[in-house]
């Protein structure tokens, strides 16, 4: 029996996918194109109604057993409008993935939407992999449907945490990404902390030659727990990579939002990493034309933008969630929430190139992660990841997992353009 799996969506999300990978490949099921498979597995994404409406479309249109998992089975009648004859998988609910797959196969639609505790097994793909912290998070922002499909914090125990650290390693994982809804609330159902794990994984593992990611950790949980929280970023094994997600510029927007956080919080936090850290890399969400988001507002996110020239931005233009408050405040005419996009996305490109334009001339060792397509030309090349993260585009082919050291010679808004100097 051959499934394919189709993952829309955040690290967290592919994090899952890995899970129900190695849970379908240990009983004997092979993962396939989507062409060979008989069942597909879709694993959705709810955060935007753009990707929405992508999945929706994939969905109708096959013809195969299917079985639907991840956030967008919060809304189950959507999902069995469109598609009325798939099972449905929900987030708290993976390790019923091959049950749902064989009843697929067999032609039973048999739903699995309950919350329990995930027992996750490690997949390495390609010398990376992506281990869940926690699920779930504490917080109640009034935008957010994946609080609705992910609505209990569940935190993995430090012991499984390095368990399956230590089984990525011996799998041959060169990087390891720290994933979680958000990795800040981690530890708060287990009497425990972000730090007191990074520590921990420091302590088990700094003779690691590869390096760790730790994924997006919203900014009430470094007021909670104190800056010591950005201390644990010193170790070596970690990436000096830091997602902090703002949302907003004006103050008025993030109270509406409900985010627990100040403007003057994020400058703070930005200030003490550039100063402890004077190579690394902040990354930031923002979401424009959030419900009565006034011209007033919206120049207050270019401004936070151009003080602190954060390095990467997710930008997302505001779309209603179902059964989110948000969706119930007057909207944004689409014109403008359009027109704002694209002002701050060439914003973001100009601030991206200024920033890493200051890197050419420099000399780094480079972790090599991956191969690419280059898009221009079809040839593949090869991109690798410097200590804080910053992506650079390499010169020559080189081994996967290996560290060599770079001279930059050029960038885009994105990337750094590099000489290999010595492996």
């Amino acid at each position: 029996m051959k499934v394919h799996i189709r993952t829309y969506g955040c690290t967290l999300n592919q994090a899952d996918s890995d899970a129900m990978e190695a849970r379908l490949k240990a009983s004997g099921i092979e993962i396939s194109g989507e062409e060979e498979a008989d069942v597909i597995v879709v694993n959705t994404c709810a955060v935007k109604d753009a990707t929405e409406k992508k999945q929706l479309f994939f969905l109708q249109n096959i013809d195969k057993p299917l079985v639907v998992a991840g956030c967008l089975t919060y809304n189950k009648n959507l999902i069995k409008k469109i598609v009325p004859k798939a099972s449905l998988v929900s987030t708290g609910a993976i390790s019923k993935i091959n049950e749902a797959v064989l009843n697929a196969k067999k032609g039973i639609v048999k739903d699995y939407i309950f919350f329990e505790e995930k027992k996750r097994r490690v997949l390495v793909r390609n010398g990376i992999a992506r281990i869940a912290l926690q699920d779930g998070c504490t917080e109640f922002c009034t935008f957010c449907a994946t609080k609705l499909a992910r609505p209990k914090l569940i935190s993995e125990s430090p012991r499984r945490v390095y368990e399956m650290i230590k089984e990525a390693i011996e799998k041959g994982a060169f990087e390891i990404q720290l994933a979680g809804m958000d990795t800040g609330a981690y530890g708060l159902d287990i009497k425990t902390n972000l730090y007191e794990l990074m520590k921990g994984i420091e302590r088990n593992f700094n003779d690691y030659y590869g390096r760790m990611r730790v994924g997006m950790l919203n900014m009430v949980h470094i007021n909670r727990i104190g800056y010591k929280l950005l201390e644990a970023f010193e170790g070596k094994i970690f990436y000096k990579f830091f997602h902090l997600p703002v949302q907003s510029g004006s103050q008025r927007i993030l109270d509406l939002m409900k985010r627990r956080h100040s403007i003057e919080d994020f400058y703070k936090a930005v200030e003490f990493i550039r100063r402890k850290y004077p190579h690394s890399v902040i990354s930031t969400d923002i979401i424009v034309g959030f419900p009565t988001e006034e011209e007033e507002d919206f120049e207050k996110t270019i401004k936070l933008l151009e003080d602190l020239e954060i390095d990467v931005v997710n930008l997302s233009k505001f779309s209603p969630r179902p059964f989110t408050k948000a969706s119930k405040m007057p909207q944004l005419d689409p014109q403008i929430i359009k027109r704002r996009s694209k002002e701050l996305s060439e914003i973001i490109k100009e601030i991206g190139y200024r920033v890493n334009k200051r890197y050419v001339g420099k000399v780094f060792d480079v972790l090599v992660t991956e191969e690419a397509e280059n898009l221009l030309n079809g040839r593949k090349v090869t991109k690798g990841r410097t200590n804080f993260y910053k992506q650079v585009v390499l010169d020559r082919r080189v081994e996967l997992g290996k560290w060599v050291k770079v001279k930059v010679v050029d960038n885009t808004s994105t990337s750094l353009l590099a000489e290999v100097i010595e492996n």
